[in-house]
Parts: structure tokens; sequence; C-alpha cells
């Protein structure tokens, strides 16, 4: 795996120019934040510059998705990965709940050429929500970094990760006093917990 990593960075060294990417589309810059390569405070910039061009929108295929959300929880900027996934227009999540959607769907722009509605290959939204919203975060084996991101703009939310000795479950929500937040863990799973996310705001362990 690291080999592989190592590869894809020399790969997309090729494609920078001062620091920043010489492609100027959502996948390409979030690619290189999330491999590491180029300056990260230029990329960040790009990348936020970019998604203003896009008039706030998914402008990426089930490739580029894969990178996207990892590297706007890289720069802080996990608010804007939400609003790109509750945008009310097309292409959108939330434009396919409102169109009834209980799956993940093959394309955003349902036509008659969209024959799958049941297409795995864009869920990372389902990663982005357990790993940046709920921040379950992988270590090693049975070991996870709770690191949520208590969005102003979310009120709950809470996820469950099993693995094959144990279960761990996070929950969050906003109530008047501040934030309270429950980890549970079963079996051999360890939850960890990091403080870097935590706003100005009173925090409740249960």
């Amino acid at each position: 795996c690291q080999e592989d990593n190592a590869k894809a960075r020399n790969n997309l060294g090729r494609y920078l120019e001062n620091g920043k990417c010489t492609i100027n589309t959502q996948t390409a810059i979030s690619a290189l934040l999330v491999f590491e390569v180029g300056d990260k405070e230029l990329l960040a910039k790009q990348l936020v510059e970019q998604i203003a061009k896009d008039d706030g929108h998914l402008h990426c295929g089930m490739f580029g998705v894969q990178f996207l959300y990892k590297a706007l929880d890289k720069i802080g900027r996990v608010d804007l990965a939400y609003d790109l996934i509750m945008n009310k227009t097309a292409p959108s999540f939330y434009d396919w709940l409102n169109r009834g959607a209980t799956t993940l769907w093959e394309t955003f722009d349902e036509t008659a050429k969209t024959k799958s509605k049941n297409h795995h290959m864009f869920s990372n939204v389902l990663y982005f929500l357990t790993e940046s919203i709920c921040g379950v975060r992988w270590q090693s084996k049975d070991v996870f970094k709770i690191q949520p991101s208590f969005l102003s703009k979310l009120h709950f939310a809470k996820c469950e990760r099993k693995t094959k000795t144990g279960q761990l479950s996070v929950e969050w929500r906003r109530e008047e006093k501040g934030i309270v937040l429950k980890i549970q863990t079963k079996g051999d799973v360890t939850a960890v917990y990091s403080t870097n996310k935590i706003p100005n705001e009173e925090t409740t362990f249960l």
C-alpha cells in the first residue's frame, strides 16, 4: 500500500506548477490534497475557489467523490462538503432524496440511460457521514479515533461501526447547554476521543 501511494504521488506530481494543480477540476485538486502532493494551503484555496466556480455543486463522478470529501476534511472544510451533499438542485444527494431515491443511483441526472438504482460506486458519501460528521476514524485493528465535526447546521448525528470483534456507536446532539456526546463500545473495540474539533461550546460526555 505504501508503494502504491508513493507511485501515486510521483504520477500526480506531473500536474503541479508552483504548488498548485494545473488541472482546474474538483477531482484533480482533491487527489493532490489527499495524497499530500503540492502546497496544501494553495491547493486548499484552489479547491474552494473551484467549487465556487461550479456554483456549489458536485462536478465529479464516482472516481472524484472518493477524494473530494476526504480533501475537504483534510483542509478543515467539512461544512463545504456538507453543503455540496445538501445542495437542493442537481447534481446532489439531496436532490436524489427529493426525487424519491432510497438507494444510490448510477447518475445524478436521471435519464433513460440510468439503468442502475443500486449503484455502490457513489457510496463515499456514507464514508463522509461516518468519518467526518460522526468522527469515527479507523486507526489500527479495533482502535478508532473519535473526532466529530459539530456542524452548526446539524443538531444531531449518530452512526455505528461493527468489526469482527466488537461494535462502536457514536452519537452527538446539540442541546440548550451545549453538545452532548455519547460513545459506546462493545467487545474488544477501543475508542480514543480527540478534542481537535471541539467548538467553543460546553461538551458533555456520556
